[in-house]
């Protein structure tokens, strides 16, 4: 966990709802949602008998969250509407024209299972019989918590929030059927990699002018899963594009709240789980409220000021633009114009991932280890993104001559391999350690400062005379200038004095510095967040390098305070000869600060656009890496080719992908996420069934990339077909036809 506390939002009122222990045979009653009507507020949440049957039960609550009346037996209400089914898990609500609804699913009752909308009146009793969702695209064995909500006079629901996948409904008879709308892709990598995957959780309301749903994440943990809730803020009209989202969990259970267990787990491998299932405005002006599960065992509510949770949000990098899945017949013409579609690809970089670092030693700080990564390496996925509308696929290796990478922000030009592209990188003095024909064989179009320069040079690695001079960070405000504007809107009035330490200072800076009264704010956490505390400061002292190329990209003064010995001074001196700074003061101590006057910061060259490679120079030097639809043929040529294929829609269990050769030959099919091997096949004329964990590799980001070699040579075609194993499929009841990836 990284030492430096997360800020999370402090609740005006909370506590548990008091149903517990009300509802005969019923030791598990949790996951409330919650609606405001004219008779006041209305709670819908499951309860699980004694017989492992989930059910749904209601009662009416005061503004303050107290029950006014015993919990009524919604399902048994249900039913008596028509037909119903008995299991009746994840209750949700949103109104549509002048109309309330609760929306439902039948849980792992089913394979696949169903989900159900049913219309309620003013104290939630269904007035009509439940009605099937219908998605027209195929979808996963179990599905739950799509989030509806209406814009205008037509309804909408969030079927997926990485990537962002927006559907269009429309009830015909008895049957709501869901079209895909619109796909957004956009960088949610380190929020998954420290939290786990991004859920549903409540369906989206508008709290003020903003559009807002809360979602959940879950991680592993040392004595099982963590639940925990964010907010993701939405376009209020199409194509509804993410607009930003909480740094880290917003919401998660306090210490009170993880010790109210059940006495028999319903998930073993659950340990704490904030689970939110209702948002509404109020109670009160400004004010908002969301409404959770607790472990499995009891129902929790919080009240907020909605300022304060709205203004912890911080802007996302949206890849391109949107994807128009569907045209909609009357609402297309007023939708906002968009951006050009996202390219189906990835661009192969490198940065340096922290997996082992420390801040500081294990006696000065046990549990510092990077939660994030270092924003000064990890800020490349952002540039790239933006500049060029691609997500990034991290190469943590390079097969030289077969898989060239994108090298970018960071102290890394010697980890360059051959075929590589130098872009803005640093050096460290390592030796460079390729053979002659790898080195010729490395582009360089750009670096930090003369001293890297002349660090390839000297290692054999040719450099054009005019190389440009710069490092990436010093672009963030010309490549990201909305979400820099964005940054800046919700940053306090620049104050005091901010504290950047170098991973290895942090825990000597803690101790220190931080003590006396000073900001301070570690490199472990995404860049957003990075930006919004350099903004609010009238002064940055750092002994990270970015620290000082953040703060000067944002015209914030920036003094060096001298880094850890551990690190080469030579990379300072790097950056500054390459704005063009031959001296630069340096600090001991923050002390110091009021009476140095800091170098004037720096600007990145105008011509730098020059050095940046187009779309067409990736695509055909090899940097990109095609995303792949599950069911269409993958063409491979006579020697190796990779895609990546997303599958991590297949969250809900196990399921199997079929290869088969579309002509004769053999091929060797590796499958891995990141360097790490997930199966490794030979396949020959016959088919093979690979079987994969859906939750797994939901987990560890849900891009797998196959990499094919066809045995001596030989050109040949791959189906990849993903089919559920025969025991899942038999099971279903009244299921339908298994069919591909969802929105794929």
């Amino acid at each position: 966990m990284t030492p430096f506390p997360r800020a999370l939002p402090r609740p005006t009122a909370g506590g548990t709802i008091s149903v517990s222990g009300v509802v005969p045979a019923c030791e598990h009653l949790f996951n409330p949602t919650v609606f405001r009507s004219s008779t006041g507020l209305v709670s819908l949440f499951r309860g699980v008998s004694a017989d492992g049957v989930r059910r749904v039960f209601r009662c009416g609550l005061a503004e303050d969250f107290r029950p006014t009346e015993p919990p009524a037996d919604w399902t048994a209400e249900l039913a008596a509407r028509g037909e119903a089914p008995p299991w009746v898990a994840d209750p949700r609500t949103f109104s549509f024209q002048g109309r309330r609804f609760v929306t439902f699913n039948t849980g792992h009752s089913r394979r696949p299972n169903d989900l159900f909308v049913a219309e309620v009146d003013e104290a939630g009793r269904p007035t009509a019989a439940p009605i099937a969702a219908h998605l027209t695209t195929g979808r996963r064995m179990i599905e739950k918590n799509w989030g509806f909500f209406p814009c205008g006079d037509q309804l909408f629901a969030i079927y997926a929030l990485d990537p962002l996948l927006i559907l269009a409904c429309t009830f015909d008879g008895d049957r709501l059927i869901c079209e895909p709308a619109w796909r957004h892709d956009w960088l949610a990598d380190h929020l998954r990699a420290a939290f786990g995957p991004l859920h549903g959780g409540t369906c989206p309301m508008t709290i003020g002018e903003r559009l807002v749903t809360v979602f959940q994440s879950r991680w592993r943990a040392a004595d099982g899963f963590e639940y925990a809730g964010n907010m993701l803020e939405l376009q209020p009209e199409p194509p509804f594009a993410p607009l930003s989202v909480g740094p880290w969990p917003l919401f998660t259970l306090d210490e009170r709240e993880r010790e109210i267990q059940p006495s028999r787990r319903l998930n073993s491998r659950v340990a704490h789980c904030l689970y939110p299932a209702g948002l509404i405005a109020g109670p009160g002006d400004g004010r908002l409220s969301i409404t959770y599960g607790i472990n499995d065992a009891a129902c929790g509510y919080r009240s907020y000021d909605a300022a304060d949770v709205l203004a912890r949000l911080v802007p996302l990098t949206r890849i391109a633009g949107v994807r128009t899945l569907h045209t909609l017949p009357s609402a297309s013409a007023s939708a906002s114009p968009t951006a050009p579609a996202s390219r189906s690809a990835a661009v192969r970089t490198f940065h340096w991932r922290p997996r082992a670092a420390l801040f500081g030693t294990p006696a000065e700080l046990a549990s510092g280890r990077f939660m994030f990564g270092n924003v000064g390496d990890s800020l490349q996925r952002h540039l790239t993104a933006a500049l060029f509308g691609m997500r990034t696929l991290h190469a943590e290796h390079a097969e030289p001559g077969t898989t060239p990478r994108l090298l970018g922000a960071g102290s890394i030009a010697h980890r360059a391999r051959g075929g590589d592209v130098i872009w803005g990188s640093g050096f460290k003095d390592q030796p460079l350690s390729l053979t002659s024909a790898e080195k010729a064989a490395i582009e360089v179009r750009a670096v930090r400062g003369p001293l890297t320069a002349e660090y390839l040079a000297r290692n054999g690695v040719a450099v054009p005379p005019d190389v440009s001079f710069f490092d990436p960070g010093l672009l963030v405000a010309e490549i990201l200038p909305d979400e820099i504007a964005a940054c800046r809107r919700s940053s306090a009035s620049p104050s005091g004095l901010l504290l950047v330490p170098h991973y290895k200072d942090t825990a000597v800076w803690l101790d220190r510095f931080a003590a006396a009264g000073h900001r301070l704010r570690t490199v472990d956490c995404d860049l957003y967040v990075m930006l919004r505390e350099i903004l609010a400061a009238e002064l940055v002292v750092s002994s990270s390098l970015h620290g000082i190329i953040l703060a000067e990209a944002l015209g914030v003064p920036a003094l060096l305070m001298r880094p850890p010995a551990t690190e080469p001074f030579a990379k300072f001196e790097d950056y500054y000869l390459g704005t063009g700074r031959t001296a630069f003061p340096v600090i001991d101590d923050p002390g110091e600060a009021a009476r140095v006057r800091p170098a004037e910061p720096a600007k990145p060259p105008q011509d730098w656009r020059r050095s940046v490679p187009t779309i067409h120079d990736l695509e055909s030097g090899g940097f990109t890496v095609p995303i792949l639809a599950l069911d269409a043929p993958i063409s491979c040529p006579a020697g190796m080719a990779q895609g990546l294929v997303e599958i991590g829609r297949f969250a809900g269990g196990r399921f199997d992908i079929r290869a088969t050769l579309a002509g004769p030959g053999a091929a060797r099919l590796v499958f891995s996420i990141e360097g790490d091997l997930l199966q490794d096949v030979a396949l020959s004329t016959e088919t093979a069934t690979l079987t994969f964990d859906g939750r797994l590799l939901e987990e560890r980001g849900g891009l797998v990339l196959l990499t094919a070699t066809p045995a001596g040579g030989n050109a040949l075609r791959i189906l990849l077909t993903p089919e559920f194993p025969a025991d899942e499929r038999s099971a279903a009841a009244g299921g339908g036809a298994v069919s591909g990836p969802a929105l794929s």
